[in-house]
């Protein structure tokens, strides 16, 4: 069973005596997070002429998104800027991190057997103080979903619809979804994000969602609120039956920590 641990986000705070605000050039940076949401590849075994044991094979190219995509960092990024890798995490969570541009950040894959690299895809720039995560899709779903440029989704959890939620669900995949929080249904289309925010710290809280005709089931679970300042992250993005327990959608989870912030004096 999967425990959720959901939150409201840092706010203002206010001590007794002397005044406090919250110094607003500590938190000005903003911040990403990338993440490749897709199907995983079937397993593939080599067959021993000699008749012995198979042995698992590696993904081929495109079957797998890139383990690290690199941008140039530099006086002269196109021609002498280094570069840096950024590793991208597999329908794994990520962690966030300062964003290395200040406008759109272009990303490159190594390309196979040279030691050159090659444009994949690009990072719009982010506005100071946002932070958001970047979610690479497959644009087409065939043998090898990740050969070409991925699509892009974006979440920016200083958005109005965001702030200050708890729990967020972002149906990224091609299905309408059923959802179930507590008493409240809500049928979520693709593309469609909903969003909690709960209040009873140490409260049990069920959800589930399903999808099809067959009512599928994505995940049936239970969400206690024990912790301040995290937000529950759940994406939902097409995934493959045969390496997602027969399911045509898989779920992402992901914890973000609220963001730190610096309370200084009034002078």
């Amino acid at each position: 069973m999967l425990i959720l641990t959901l939150c409201c986000l840092a706010s203002d705070s206010k001590a007794q005596g002397e005044q406090q605000k919250i110094d607003p050039t500590k938190d000005g940076i903003a911040e990403f997070a990338i993440v490749a949401l897709g199907p995983k590849p079937t397993r593939k075994y080599s067959k021993p002429e000699d008749g012995g044991e198979a042995v698992m094979l590696l993904a081929q190219p495109g079957e797998t998104p890139p383990a690290q995509l690199f941008f140039r960092s530099g006086k002269s990024e196109d021609k002498d800027g280094r570069w840096n890798a950024l590793n991208i995490p597999f329908n794994n969570p990520s962690t966030l991190r300062q964003m290395p541009a200040e406008g759109e950040l272009r990303l490159y894959r190594k390309l196979s057997g040279e030691d050159n690299f090659g444009p994949y895809v690009t990072l719009p720039a982010i506005p100071d103080t946002m932070r958001r995560i970047f979610f690479l899709m497959p644009s087409k779903l065939d043998s090898t979903p990740w050969k070409e440029s991925p699509k892009i989704r974006v979440l920016t959890l200083e958005n109005s619809d965001l702030k200050d939620k708890n729990f967020i669900l972002a149906n990224f995949s091609s299905h309408t979804v059923q959802h179930a929080f507590e008493q409240k249904v809500e049928s979520v289309a693709p593309e469609k994000i909903i969003t909690y925010r709960q209040e009873e710290v140490g409260q049990l809280y069920k959800l589930a969602a399903r999808y099809g005709r067959e009512k599928k089931i994505i995940y049936n679970t239970a969400v206690r609120l024990n912790q301040e300042g995290h937000i529950q992250l759940f994406v939902l993005y097409d995934g493959s039956p045969a390496t997602n327990a027969g399911r045509e959608v898989g779920v992402f989870r992901m914890v973000i920590p609220a963001r730190e912030v610096e309370i200084v004096p009034n002078r």
